[in-house]
């Protein structure tokens, strides 16, 4: 399964030396060779394999589950392709891999089914399938269509303290906006412009300034740092 799995990437001496490896004779090899050629619609495929192959009960019973599937899905971007091998042992049914429409990348995700996976990681009998995307080969594709959007790191919130004595306030403040948002506060007591354009730096959605007026009035001064509009709200109001 392994040399199938990597035969697009090998040259056919270096597929069959493997094989010969392995123990498969000559013949046997140019069939399985010969095999994981056939690609295309799932009516093209099972045409191909009626016509060059022999079945057995197992493999008979796989490519009617493979029509069964398929069965389900819409055809447009689905290609049968009988050299997909996922390269690992514990599959037990029908195995897939993405692209993308151009075959510019490598698999974008892969998956399959696997009836017994769960019993060999010490758990019960349980048929299971499933998948998993690949981070670095969907970015470059991202980063190719320039639809990779850009992470925003920033907090929603920076908390500014007017004054040292304002600090722990402050802190309550961030404690309390935290239940519903992220949340960043100042420990250091620099001047407000400087927390100001340290807010910025980090990219925050908006700042609250946490001074004495704001703390007798319960209104606290909210700037958008993108646009720079400042409003006064409660606590209680901040979204």
């Amino acid at each position: 399964m392994r040399i199938i799995d990597k035969s697009s990437k090998i040259e056919d001496k270096q597929f069959f030396d493997e094989m010969h490896k392995l123990g498969v004779n000559a013949t046997k090899a140019e069939r399985i060779k010969h095999a994981i050629q056939i690609n295309g619609t799932i009516k093209d495929v099972e045409k191909k394999i009626s016509q060059h192959l022999e079945l057995n009960e197992t493999s008979r019973e796989g490519l009617n589950n493979l029509k069964s599937v398929l069965e389900m899905v819409k055809h447009d971007n689905v290609r049968v392709d009988l050299s997909v091998a996922r390269g690992l042992a514990y599959y037990t049914g029908c195995v897939f891999e993405a692209f993308d429409n151009q075959g510019k990348f490598r698999a974008l995700c892969g998956g399959g089914r696997y009836d017994e996976l769960v019993k060999l990681l010490g758990g019960e009998q349980c048929p299971a399938t499933g998948f998993a995307i690949g981070y670095s080969t969907l970015s470059l594709l991202l980063q190719h269509l320039k639809r990779l959007p850009k992470p925003e790191l920033g907090p929603d919130y920076y908390v500014i303290p007017v004054h040292e004595n304002h600090v722990q306030d402050a802190i309550r403040i961030a404690n309390a906006l935290r239940a519903r948002h992220s949340v960043d506060v100042d420990l250091l007591r620099r001047p407000i412009s400087k927390q100001f354009d340290y807010a910025n730096k980090i990219g925050a959605k908006k700042a609250i300034v946490v001074g004495p007026e704001e703390l007798k009035t319960k209104k606290f001064t909210v700037k958008d740092m993108k646009t720079g509009k400042e409003e006064k709200r409660k606590l209680s109001e901040l979204n």
